[in-house]
């Protein structure tokens, strides 16, 4: 409801959510975060140890972002067709990720002195942003799709259940009507029998297929004229 996504739910579609929504977002922002950080740190070709603090609880928090969203690909591909779906990206992110992580702690974070560049290692953390980013693109087009398809069966849902109310409505005016025709038809055989014996007429006889008081009346009065 914050982000207006309106999804059915399935199991499959709480995964998606919380990895499109929460999780791959977060992982790029922190990924983009130690890019920046680690470039800044290699412009003069060694890092302080606030920076080399710093650059280790991102990769930290990196990490755990990693099994988190691992973890949510492994429940997402219990689902035959979101595997298929979404199998080289994950294969890409996670790939990427890992060579990162190598280059990092080889070239970065266990050397005293980096063995690399601050423009090697932008590009480096690129690779793996772009892969997340691919990786997003992904899962949020998918979302959408789903949410579309749940927008368009809610829609068909209400249109049946409208028209099913104004069939009901019609039908209901129908008998209704019939109802009310049928009373008037009796009310008018009564009322002509009764003129009838106002002027003295009393050959006439009434016959109301009635079960209610009209009916009653009805029977009441050819009861009378019957023993005039």
């Amino acid at each position: 409801d914050y982000f207006d996504i309106e999804l059915q739910s399935t199991r499959d579609n709480y995964y998606l959510s919380q990895m499109t929504l929460f999780q791959i977002p977060r992982l790029q922002e922190m990924t983009g975060q130690l890019r920046a950080r680690g470039a800044s740190a290699l412009t003069s070709g060694e890092i302080s140890p606030e920076n080399l603090a710093t650059l280790v609880g991102l990769h930290q928090g990196i990490d755990n972002l990693m099994t988190g969203f691992n973890q949510q690909v492994h429940l997402l591909h219990r689902n035959e067709k979101m595997r298929q779906y979404f199998a080289s990206a994950v294969e890409k992110v996670i790939a990427d990720t890992d060579n990162f992580n190598r280059y990092l702690n080889q070239q970065v974070l266990e050397p005293e002195v980096p063995t690399t560049t601050n423009t090697e290692f932008f590009s480096q953390a690129t690779k793996v942003i772009e892969s997340i980013g691919a990786m997003d693109r992904l899962a949020s087009q998918q979302l959408m799709s789903i949410a579309q398809q749940t927008r368009e069966d809610a829609n068909a849902s209400r249109t049946v259940l409208l028209i099913v109310a104004l069939a009901c409505i019609i039908l209901g005016c129908y008998l209704a009507m019939g109802i009310l025709r049928a009373l008037n038809l009796s009310v008018s055989s009564v009322n002509d029998l009764t003129q009838a014996l106002k002027s003295g007429n009393f050959s006439r006889t009434l016959h109301v297929d009635s079960k209610d008081v009209i009916g009653d009346v009805a029977d009441n009065l050819t009861a009378m004229v019957s023993q005039v």
